[in-house]
């Protein structure tokens, strides 16, 4: 089902276990779905903080012996609070597809475990279409390797045999499912995109969000949209303020 329904939390009941029961749902990769089958909502939310958490350990040796930073505290610090953050807190892609893509962009950084970083690829276009981004842009990055003798063409089958494997196993089962390999890109034009909004109207949303219960939450899910949307408020304007006095 459509795992972004946050009035409750998904339990392992049978009605549960349905699969993808209306094509408009299969703009959702499966990766999320499955965990909250087999895990449950708390179960995924608790894969989730670990992710973040484990996440943010990565990222600050990245920054730290990388890149050479004096400012990882500061830059984790307004990471771990931002509304970024919030999206780990609930059912959503964004803590697990950051784990597998950092996870991925750092063993292409180190050169390492070629076999490892495909898994890694793989399982992130099996979480959101966006995934894809990742893995022709590591394919690029490792062919520039390749023809300037940094690694070897065993690297990239390494790498890519399983990234490939597990990318079209979600294109294989919309095909037996639907009759459409590419049912998720056409749901995209047909229905979703037809969700029109700008910035204004995500404002008044916001707002509307802060000081009623439109969307009638329960007082967890409310308490949490809440904080994610003061925070988003206060973040703007503070880059407005920055952005005007960097002007004045």
């Amino acid at each position: 089902g459509d795992h972004r329904d946050l009035h409750s939390f998904p339990t392992r009941r049978s009605s549960d276990l349905n699969g993808y029961r209306e094509d408009y749902l299969a703009a959702f990769f499966p990766m999320i779905p499955l965990l909250i089958r087999f895990f449950g909502g708390y179960g995924l939310l608790v894969i989730n903080q670990i992710c973040f958490f484990i996440s943010m350990v990565l990222l600050k040796k990245i920054m730290e012996n990388e890149y050479k930073s004096k400012n990882t505290v500061t830059v984790l610090f307004i990471f771990s609070f931002s509304p970024v953050a919030y999206f780990s807190l609930i059912c959503y892609t964004e803590s697990i597809f950051f784990f597998l893509t950092l996870w991925a962009f750092y063993l292409f950084m180190k050169n390492k475990y070629p076999w490892l970083m495909g898994i890694f690829i793989g399982l992130s276009v099996f979480t959101r279409n966006t995934g894809s981004i990742v893995f022709f842009a590591i394919f690029a990055g490792m062919v520039i390797r390749w023809i300037r003798k940094e690694n070897k063409l065993r690297d990239i089958i390494l790498a890519y045999v399983p990234a490939t494997l597990i990318s079209v196993l979600y294109p294989i089962y919309l095909q037996i499912h639907f009759g459409s390999w590419k049912i998720f890109v056409d749901i995209q034009y047909s229905r979703w995109l037809k969700v029109r909004s700008n910035v204004f109207s995500t404002f008044l949303t916001g707002i509307k969000m802060i000081f009623t219960d439109t969307y009638k939450f329960d007082i967890y899910t409310l308490t949490l949209f809440r904080i994610n949307e003061i925070l988003t408020i206060l973040i703007c304007g503070f880059l407005i303020y920055q952005i005007g006095r960097a002007h004045v």
